[in-house]
């Protein structure tokens, strides 16, 4: 195998500098060329790294977080009202039940009715109408617990029932 020094005999040796001139001079091309690329990012990074506004972005990231820490604290005061309206919503009229029926001989078409109004505790009113043929009656008892201090009356106890459970009304006969 031939040395390196046969292929280069033959060149003069100013010819020889001339080689590794040009060998340095692209390498020193790459090496600056690289450094210029390099130096884009690092511009690219100071570009990122500060704001529009002029502030660094450890300053928006601080401002973002006690941003997020008041959100939070906003969030917890929302959750406890919604629990708190939740709980409020329980007193408010949810359960009803209504019973028709003949309340005399003489009338039929059953035109009186009880009425139960009860809130998520079985607390609320039941309302009954009585119609004749000559008068009309109403009645309002007040309920606790799915229970009256006042004598009620089957069909009164059947509404409170039918809202307590939201069964059907029994069909006569």
């Amino acid at each position: 195998m031939p040395s390196l020094q046969t292929y280069l005999q033959p060149i003069e040796p100013y010819a020889l500098e001339l080689l590794f001139g040009s060998i340095i001079v692209n390498l020193f091309l790459v090496v600056f060329g690289s450094l210029a690329r390099v130096g884009g990012h690092g511009r690219a990074i100071r570009k990122l790294l500060s704001a529009t506004s002029g502030e660094s972005l450890e300053a928006l990231i601080r401002d973002s977080l006690e941003r997020l820490d008041g959100n939070s604290r906003r969030l917890d005061e929302v959750a406890e009202n919604l629990k708190q309206s939740v709980e409020n919503q329980k007193l408010c009229l949810q359960k009803t039940g209504m019973v028709r029926f003949d309340a005399y001989d003489d009338v039929h078409g059953k035109q009186s009715f009880s009425v139960a109004l009860l809130n998520a505790y079985d607390t609320g009113v039941v309302l009954t109408g009585l119609f004749g043929r000559t008068d009309a009656r109403c009645y309002g008892k007040p309920v606790v617990n799915g229970k009256s201090e006042h004598q009620l009356s089957e069909e009164e106890k059947q509404s409170v029932q039918v809202a307590m459970h939201r069964v059907e009304v029994p069909k006569p006969g």
